[in-house]
């Protein structure tokens, strides 16, 4: 399925608009810096991804797939490691600190990453909904944008990602047993998977829109995300409560403030669970950091 670039889209739209001189004058994008909660959201969710992964190298199905997932994990915990690196040279952080020495309520990963993966299908369902949130929301940052500049590397690394778990949804489509399983693992995933670009109407880094860091709202990354995703999931069999209206995607639940309180009350306890990973020697040496 083609991306939508929603960064070009939206620079399309952008260079649309009128040049009054009265205008004021966007700075140069190379004077642009995110803020430290968009890179510490970035880098953190990354981490979370690489953690998720983690919990399934010797639970998956086969050697195969054990392979498969700790390869994904170490994908992720690299891409992670570079954004620390990427907030200490911005935000005069420091990157083992921030990873090994904060409280649990302290990460700033989408809560939607703190949800367990009990199953199998919680994996693969993961990949499609939350992999593709992460990567959506770094295509919306600006070209020249330092925490951009890995985007090539990493849109090559998740595109195997992704054909991963398309090809296991795919047997969601020929057998009633697998569509279940995913059926389930989605249902239990959904309810969170609608707040991962924050409630509607309320923009979680509006200092980033406001200085062109960021070039698409939280609203316009959730409508090209669910357009991706729930063609996707319908074509695997799997019944997904959202539809489109005049008004633009509506969801069952809708990712409304309340919504996003439930899920960051039900990520509390798993996120001192992905904390307490860090501190698992096995996890710190493939982090490398």
């Amino acid at each position: 399925m083609a991306r939508m670039r929603i960064g070009r889209r939206w620079r399309s739209f952008r260079a649309g608009l009128s040049t009054d001189s009265t205008t004021s004058e966007v700075p140069n994008v190379t004077d642009r810096q995110p803020s430290r909660d968009l890179t510490l959201s970035v880098a953190d969710s990354t981490l979370a991804a690489g953690l998720r992964y983690g919990t399934w190298v010797e639970r998956a199905p086969s050697t195969e797939e054990q392979v498969a997932v700790s390869s994904m994990s170490q994908d992720k915990l690299g891409q992670a490691r570079g954004f620390y690196q990427m907030a200490e040279e911005l935000h005069d952080l420091d990157k083992v600190e921030l990873q090994y020495d904060r409280e649990p309520d302290e990460f700033r990963w989408t809560p939607a990453w703190s949800t367990p993966w009990n199953s199998w299908g919680h994996l693969v369902l993961g990949q499609v909904l939350y992999g593709r949130a992460l990567l959506d929301q770094l295509t919306a940052i600006a070209d020249g944008v330092k925490l951009r500049e890995p985007l090539s590397k990493i849109e090559q690394e998740d595109s195997w990602h992704a054909r991963h778990g398309s090809a296991w949804l795919s047997q969601a489509a020929q057998d009633t047993g697998a569509r279940e399983h995913f059926q389930a693992a989605l249902d239990d995933l959904w309810p969170h998977a609608v707040t991962v670009f924050g409630a509607e109407d309320d923009e979680r880094f509006p200092e980033d829109l406001d200085a062109g860091v960021l070039e698409a709202t939280d609203d316009e990354l959730r409508e090209a995300w669910l357009a991706e995703i729930v063609p996707q999931l319908r074509d695997a069999g799997l019944e997904v409560p959202a539809e489109t209206t005049t008004d633009g995607w509506r969801t069952d639940p809708e990712p409304s403030a309340r919504q996003c309180e439930l899920t960051e009350d039900a990520a509390r306890e798993t996120a001192m669970e992905l904390a307490a990973m860090l501190q698992d020697p096995e996890h710190r040496e493939l982090a490398e950091i």
